[in-house]
Parts: structure tokens; C-alpha cells; sequence
């Protein structure tokens, strides 16, 4: 059963998967947004390209509390815990091409 996805690579996983991909490569999942809660978030993009409402800036984070915000984090890392026990036992390979990301998981692998 594909768990119900905490984000959009979560979401893309179980697909590519499915598509009998041998290898599969992740971008942008730096899952890190922690380090920033309460805070403004930076990005490699102006804040007028942000198409996400307030996302990345502190008003986001006013109405959040952080066991709210932790156990969706769990949430997340324990997906993709699962997409890596099954990623090993199917002998697939997922690279990570983020390299500052806090997904551990899967290898980093510059392209």
C-alpha cells in the first residue's frame, strides 16, 4: 500500500517505481525546512517567483506549532525510510541530487 504522501517526491516514488526505472533521481529534497522554522526562508529564487503564498516567510510559520511541524517531519522521513528498505530489497538505486539535503537515504549523486 503507497502510505498517503507527506510531499511531491513522495508522491512521484511509487511511480517511477512502478515504471520499472532502474534508477531513479531526486531533486530539490532538502527536507531542512527546521532549520528555518520561524524564520525567513531562503531560497536559490527571488520571492517573487514564489508561486506558494507566504510559505517562505516568517507570517508562515504564526499559526504553526512545532510538535505540529516535527511529527510531519517525522511523517516524511519515516516515507521515505520505507521507499528505502523496499529501494534495496528490489535492488533499486535513488540518488539524491540535493547535496545539502537532511534526506540521508539515499546517496548523493552530482549529475
Amino acid at each position: 500500500m503507497v502510505p498517503k504522501p507527506q510531499s511531491v517526491p513522495l508522491l512521484a516514488l511509487p511511480f517511477a517505481i512502478g515504471m520499472k526505472y532502474e534508477e531513479i533521481y531526486i531533486a530539490g529534497c532538502d527536507h531542512d525546512i527546521l532549520k528555518y522554522f520561524g524564520k525567513d526562508i531562503k531560497n536559490f529564487y527571488t520571492k517573487e517567483k514564489d508561486i506558494r503564498k507566504n510559505l517562505t516567510s516568517k507570517s508562515y510559520w504564526s499559526d504553526k506549532n512545532i510538535i505540529n511541524e516535527l511529527e510531519s517531519n517525522i511523517n516524511l522521513f519515516k516515507q521515505y525510510e520505507q521507499y528505502k528498505k523496499y529501494s534495496d530489497r528490489k535492488k533499486l538505486n535513488i540518488y539524491n541530487l540535493s547535496k545539502d539535503s537532511w534526506l540521508k537515504y539515499f546517496p548523493y549523486k552530482k549529475i
